[in-house]
């Protein structure tokens, strides 16, 4: 749904010169996900993805996310709740793919206002800005401070600081980051370290869980997201997939984790429009104006 949301804001701004928000177009995704889960039919979409069956199943959604789609969303500057679960970190990782994040802040940005929507906690949506931040650079590379995931990491940290310096649960996040560092590199079992992490119940403490697995198991997909899994539940490991994924590219993961992979065809679609598409030809308006493309 994030994925269809910027890429429908993109297009309309590339054939109109005017465009809302980012941000309201990732809502609009976001409420259509929410009527098919309900069954509120409503006169349009604003992607492609809708025309697909499955996306009409009902799924389970974190409390959370699903009861501030259903509530009235939060933004950074008027949050409705104090949501601080790790369910927002899962949606931002399309924004990664298409923001390159070369000297602007606007990957981190968007990123926030994005997990802001159903989390209103700063220490959620500043843990989704950071990890946005380290996907990015962890697929396009560059970073000033060397390439390499805490190279990428120490410049998030000062990106998040220029960026939003006046939340003092910045100081809470970079603990959690360190400490997740620290406790990579020792010798302990991974539910010794993981319990130090409070086993990622919050969204800081799961991004630092999957930062652990992530350094933990650096060339192991398999090792790092059965760490995950097993010590602190799903949306962590989908977090490290994400990571890990972007590190070692979708060719060098076994395909074990990649053939049962519900649509897959979809999200290697979606991943590839975020990254290299073009918004120029037939089949893209078709996909991201009229919305009636069919896979």
């Amino acid at each position: 749904a994030t994925g269809g949301g910027v890429l429908y804001g993109c297009t309309a701004f590339g054939m109109t010169g005017f465009s809302v928000t980012e941000t309201d177009h990732i809502l609009s995704a976001y409420r259509n996900w929410y009527w098919k889960q309900v069954g509120i039919e409503k006169p349009y979409n604003i992607s492609w993805i809708w025309n697909i069956p499955e996306l009409y199943k009902h799924r389970h959604l974190d409390v959370e996310t699903f009861s501030a789609l259903k509530e009235g969303c939060s933004s950074l500057r008027k949050p409705k709740n104090d949501n601080r679960g790790a369910g927002c970190l899962p949606r931002v990782a399309p924004i990664a793919l298409y923001h390159k994040c070369p000297d602007s802040n606007k990957h981190i940005q968007l990123a926030a206002e994005t997990a802001a929507l159903t989390h209103g906690s700063p220490l959620a949506w500043l843990s989704a800005s950071l990890l946005v931040h380290l996907i990015s650079r962890t697929i396009y590379a560059g970073c000033p401070k060397g390439d390499y995931l805490c190279g990428y990491l120490w410049e998030g940290k000062e990106r998040l600081f220029q960026q939003f310096g006046n939340k003092q649960e910045l100081q809470h996040l970079f603990e959690t980051v360190d400490n997740a560092i620290l406790l990579a590199a020792n010798k302990k079992d991974d539910a010794t370290n993981i319990a130090r992490l409070n086993n990622g119940r919050r969204a800081d403490e799961c991004l630092g869980v999957a930062i652990y697995c992530t350094l933990r198991y650096p060339l192991d997909f398999g090792g790092a997201i059965c760490a995950a899994a097993n010590h602190s539940g799903s949306i962590t490991a989908s977090i490290v997939g994400q990571i890990l994924g972007a590190k070692l590219g979708y060719s060098h993961i076994e395909s074990k984790w990649t053939d049962s992979l519900e649509r897959r065809d979809v999200i290697l679609e979606i991943a590839d429009d975020l990254t290299y598409g073009e918004c120029d030809d037939s089949k893209w308006i078709s996909k991201y104006h009229t919305c009636d493309f069919v896979m």
